[in-house]
């Protein structure tokens, strides 16, 4: 066995990935052949936003106690909740951290939107006519469960993190603004709000989990950004 330091304890996680960036990237690399210079300044340009968009996050979640950012991967991350408090403190916590991931959606958005247009406008300016970019859109789920950290380098693993990315890779077909929350997390937030968004909930049949050419069936919740208020509730 390894000796380092390892921990497992249950709390909330939030995952945020975006809508289009394969495709988006890919557009951008089009070009590469004749116009090198220009992709390669217009990739740090979006390497930047993408920073500042981490930046922003950092901050809406450093609001809830306890938590941070933790894992990042490309252009999507993962926020976790204060470890070692459980079920009662992610229920305690779940409608402000509703609130915030509403305004990471929002804050996203606003911000991918002026990447594209960033983006299209750098390509256009040199010269470069003809590519059209897809939109992007910041894709937000929540969920909740055990977790194993790595203390040596704040690293996180799990089922529970597997299972989160799974859904939101599959569920974000066709939905935008919203936030999705797994089964697992609406099994823990208050009774009043359970009741309140138990209307948006939506079966699928969970592709590839829990293992490779296998499915589940799960319920997932996609909350409309207008149900969610300033304080979660």
């Amino acid at each position: 066995m390894s000796n380092k330091k390892l921990g497992l304890y249950e709390s909330w996680i939030l995952y945020a990935d975006m809508t289009n960036s394969t495709e988006f990237f890919s557009t951008m690399k089009e070009v590469i052949n004749d116009h090198a210079q220009e992709f390669q300044m217009a990739s740090a340009s979006y390497c930047h936003q993408i920073s500042e968009w981490f930046d922003l996050v950092e901050l809406e979640i450093k609001s809830l106690p306890g938590a941070e950012l933790v894992n990042t991967m490309g252009d999507a991350f993962l926020a976790r909740g204060v470890q070692g408090h459980g079920t009662p403190h992610i229920t305690s916590q779940a409608d402000n951290l509703l609130a915030v991931a509403k305004k990471i959606k929002e804050n996203g958005d606003r911000l991918l939107d002026g990447l594209r247009a960033e983006v299209q406008r750098f390509y256009i300016d040199h010269g470069i006519s003809g590519i059209i970019f897809p939109s992007l859109a910041a894709k937000i789920t929540v969920s909740q469960g055990y977790q194993v950290m790595d203390f040596t380098r704040n690293i996180y693993v799990g089922d529970t993190i597997n299972h989160c990315c799974r859904v939101a890779s599959q569920v974000f077909k066709g939905l935008n603004d919203c936030v999705v929350i797994t089964d697992r997390f609406f099994d823990v937030l208050p009774e009043l709000s359970q009741q309140k968004y138990q209307q948006y909930d939506k079966p699928i049949e969970l592709q590839n989990y829990p293992k490779k050419n296998a499915s589940s069936p799960v319920i997932f919740y996609a909350l409309p950004l207008t149900a969610i208020t300033s304080d979660g509730t």
